[in-house]
């Protein structure tokens, strides 16, 4: 349960950011009913993926490859509408139906893949793919957890070594150290959830007694305001389409083709990290039902996280419990519109990312230098940069390529 909970703020984080890239300026408004469509597909999809899947604990969420896509959409039928006439309401409302569509269309391509058995024919990808896939990731979760705790970036600077950043910055490091000692020297499932909430308790207790709780402070998640609930069929009744909407049908395709090509390397960087074996059309069976099970009620497409399901997997073993109490969380702060994360000291959640990113990066690169697989381990390091600055889908495409070749 713990480990669920802390799970499902590592991917509401995701979350909230990514709202705030689908809708930006003449329709921000639309940030809170982003946030409740991701939150409302999160919980339904990962309940049904959490029970059906073969490779438990699964985490599930909104993935950044199929964000990409669905940020392309909004500002394409945004702007559509807005020149049109529209008002931004409608817009908001116009794109949403849009990312349903694209929600139903990818649940019913996945669902069809998995219910043919073709997923075999995808089962084409070579090591190192995987590995530059886990090194970008690991990557991407460390410079993220720099960015959440100074609000800088990498590279030093002003903003990432004042005080109080330096600060959020050191207590993440060592949140990261105590997982990491945890996890070397303790074989229990029970010791990562107890540290978490022993520091948890411990650093608010601190916090409190500072007079360090407050928002201008830094030291907690901003509450992301209330959220804005839709529903597909209501927005369906005052939808006025345009014979300009058909140019959207390629990205529309693009969207199930990035979740594709996501979740099949997603599965083998799950397989890969825990030395396992899945079964692939069981997860594009439960993926594509679990899309077409969200939609109706206005939620996005989601797909499995590698990382919070390593959390999930390091913190809890292989029960599915972890995986749908994440789900549960995830959908009881969509309804009850509850701010877990203003809840959890800022320092605690990155920790927690750094710990994941290190464990990426070493499971990526560390096996290849082990064997001295040199060519390789260049390949692998390739395609991290790729993934890091092109984007995953680009990624994966280039070491297909580099593999044949």
């Amino acid at each position: 349960t713990t480990a669920g909970v802390v799970g499902s703020v590592v991917l509401i984080a995701n979350v909230v950011s990514f709202g705030a890239l689908m809708f930006h300026g003449d329709l921000s408004s639309g940030v809170p009913t982003a946030i409740w469509a991701m939150l409302i597909g999160s919980c339904i999809g990962g309940l049904w993926i959490a029970l059906s899947t073969s490779l438990p604990p699964l985490a599930t969420g909104i993935d950044s490859p199929t964000v990409a896509v669905l940020a392309l959409l909004s500002a394409s039928a945004g702007s559509t509408v807005l020149a049109s006439g529209g008002s931004p309401e409608i817009a908001v409302k116009t794109v949403m139906l849009i990312f349903t569509a694209a929600t139903l269309m990818t649940g019913a391509a996945l669902f069809g893949i998995g219910a043919t058995a073709s997923s075999s024919y995808l089962r084409f990808v070579p090591y190192f793919v995987v590995g530059g896939f886990l090194g970008a990731t690991g990557w991407l979760l460390i410079a993220g957890g720099v960015r959440m705790t100074s609000g800088g970036t990498l590279a030093p600077g002003p903003a990432l070594w004042t005080g109080i950043a330096t600060a959020k910055l050191a207590t993440a490091v060592a949140v990261a150290a105590v997982l990491l000692g945890l996890r070397r020297w303790l074989n229990s499932s029970y010791a990562l959830p107890a540290a978490l909430v022993v520091m948890w308790l411990t650093g608010a207790l601190m916090l409190q007694g500072l007079g360090l709780t407050g928002p201008e402070h830094g030291w907690y998640f901003s509450s992301f305001g209330s959220l804005t609930s839709w529903s597909p069929f209501d927005a369906a009744r005052v939808w006025q389409p345009t014979w300009s909407m058909a140019a959207l049908v390629p990205e529309l395709l693009a969207v199930t083709v990035v979740a594709l090509v996501s979740l099949v390397t997603k599965v083998a960087a799950i397989e890969l990290a825990r030395q396992t074996c899945g079964d692939l059309d069981r997860e594009f069976r439960g993926h594509g039902i679990a899309s077409l099970m969200a939609a109706p009620f206005g939620g996005i497409t989601c797909n499995l996280q590698p990382a919070t399901s390593q959390l999930l997997h390091h913190a809890a073993g292989t029960t599915r419990i972890s995986g749908i109490v994440c789900a549960l969380a995830l959908g009881l702060i969509a309804v009850a519109d509850l701010a877990l994360p203003g809840l959890i000291p800022i320092p605690i959640v990155a920790g927690i990312l750094f710990y994941l990113g290190y464990n990426f990066i070493i499971d990526a690169l560390g096996r290849l230098y082990t064997q001295r697989a040199w060519i390789d381990l260049l390949l692998a390091i390739a395609i991290t940069v790729v993934c890091i600055w092109y984007g995953y889908l680009v990624g994966v495409l280039v070491g297909i390529v580099g593999a044949c070749v």
